[in-house]
């Protein structure tokens, strides 16, 4: 039984890559985050968690605040939830 390549492949949502690459390295808290986006903390904990998804427009806040593209972060997201929700397809 084989996965899918999609399912080999465990992308990482964009909150935890921005805790990962950028929080953590940096020591930027949750509440300095928030102030460098202009978003409520809770807006900004939920993204770190990944339980909030980078819309178009957090894509644009995100690139001005940390640097990479605005298509980076969109297709960081759509990775991660294509992923998710993709069905397991079992091979031969």
């Amino acid at each position: 039984m084989k996965t899918s390549p999609l399912k080999e492949f465990n992308p990482m949502h964009p909150g935890e890559f921005i805790k990962v690459t950028f929080c953590g390295p940096l020591n930027i808290s949750i509440s300095q985050l928030s102030e460098m986006l202009n978003q409520d903390i809770m807006k900004t904990e939920h993204l770190l968690n990944g339980k909030e998804d980078v819309t178009p427009e957090l894509a644009s806040l995100l690139s001005d605040v940390l640097g990479r593209s605005r298509e980076s972060w969109l297709i960081m997201q759509n990775q991660y939830n294509e992923y998710h929700t993709a069905p397991l397809i079992k091979g031969n």
